[in-house]
């Protein structure tokens, strides 16, 4: 048998689960690094699997019974299968987390959303990114973040109703409402090293301030003022942004209380919806970001309407907007999306008279879209009468 340490790199390599159980089984000497890499993402690869309320049950069964085991949890997705206090699996995710000593990396909402924050109290990990999809938790939360001082990414969606009552109670504000108190729900030391945020606008006014976030993922809701200015602290942050992620299907932001201020913005993603002239002031906006680089054009589901179908069209937009947008170097814009995993793009670049392949990963699942990793391929330009897409894989 070849040595270990010539395997390692090989067994690295390996992400399919039921190959790394086979390898565990297959000799002693392949246990630890086997699992390893079972453990360190230990959810199925399929989004199918990943609602299974059984296997999860199965695997935190065996870390709550094996802290070794538990110890090597790094990322963990528990999304839309834990029922509020219905065992065993909500008395196994409170357990499991506790024993999830060294996780990173936590994607949690549970079932229809109902608050669930209690789950973290006491874990001892010290998070890097967490995606909280559970609503009402943001007085559970204020506490649970300030006890998370190295995390790095962050989704959470809060309400103003929820965050002006418990002011209120406290007795410490006389305006619960104004910018200025409501900015105080958080405190100042509180994810002193957010990089990365992502939420709707009640989030954004509360946790973008006084931090050096440089990537902002906004997802706008029924209930947000959209129209309403951002207060200067808010303003502040956004003229700090580099990256942003805009999106909302039924709703948007307002141009208005945006634009003015992202003048540092390098990279803007915009999940479009299937409102033509929603669709053209949106183009519009573009225009007027004095040092955007990149542009990412995306949907927000399979079934919205692609922007400008006619490749025609589309060459003449991307054309106008290299124009009128000295620094854009380059597009992405959707082309189809055909299947759950992945969704294929056009790659524009400054210079070129079509679009060419490449390969884009995704920074994070479920539309966190705060970061891209590039692997361009090697092959020929597109022109107009191609019809080659470029490929985007959403990781699971």
């Amino acid at each position: 048998m070849l040595p270990l340490e010539l395997l390692r790199p090989i067994i690295e390599e390996i992400n399919d689960n039921n190959t790394i159980c086979s390898l565990l089984l297959t000799s002693k000497a392949f246990q630890h690094d086997a699992e390893r890499r079972l453990y360190h993402t230990p959810n199925p690869a399929r989004p199918s699997v990943l609602r299974l309320d059984y296997t999860h049950v199965a695997f935190l069964s065996t870390i709550t019974t094996n802290p070794r085991l538990a110890s090597l949890v790094h990322t963990y997705y528990l999304n839309d299968v834990v029922s509020y206090r219905e065992n065993p699996l909500w008395d196994l995710a409170k357990l499991g987390l506790r024993a999830m000593v060294n996780l990173k990396v936590l994607h949690f909402r549970a079932f229809a959303g109902h608050p669930a924050a209690e789950l973290l109290d006491g874990c001892p990990f010290q998070l890097e990114h967490l995606h909280w999809g559970s609503h009402s938790d943001e007085v559970a939360m204020a506490w649970i973040l300030h006890q998370q001082p190295k995390l790095r990414h962050l989704y959470l969606e809060c309400k103003l109703s929820i965050v002006q009552t418990h002011l209120s109670r406290l007795n410490r504000f006389r305006d619960a409402s104004s910018p200025a108190n409501l900015q105080k729900f958080f405190t100042d030391d509180c994810c002193p090293n957010l990089h990365s945020l992502g939420g709707n606008r009640m989030t954004i006014d509360l946790l973008l301030p006084g931090r050096n976030i440089r990537k902002l993922f906004w997802v706008p809701r029924l209930e947000d003022s959209h129209n309403v200015p951002v207060p200067e602290l808010v303003a502040q942050a956004l003229s700090r942004l580099e990256t942003l992620s805009l999106r909302g299907y039924f709703i948007r932001w307002s141009q208005g209380t945006l634009i003015h201020h992202l003048r540092e913005l390098r990279v803007l993603e915009i999940v479009g919806s299937s409102d033509r002239e929603r669709q053209k002031q949106e183009t519009e906006m573009i225009k007027r970001l004095p040092n955007l680089r990149e542009l990412v054009i995306s949907l927000e589901s399979r079934t919205t309407d692609i922007h400008f179908p006619d490749i025609v069209e589309r060459h003449q937009c991307i054309q106008q907007f290299f124009a009128e947008c000295p620094h854009l170097h380059l597009v992405d814009f959707l082309s189809s999306w055909s299947m759950m995993n992945e969704i294929w793009y056009q790659r524009w670049t400054r210079g070129m008279q079509g679009p060419r392949w490449c390969r884009t990963l995704m920074f994070t699942r479920a539309g966190f879209r705060m970061g891209w990793c590039i692997q361009p391929l090697r092959v020929r330009p597109l022109y107009l009468s191609d019809t080659h897409n470029v490929i985007l894989h959403k990781s699971s």
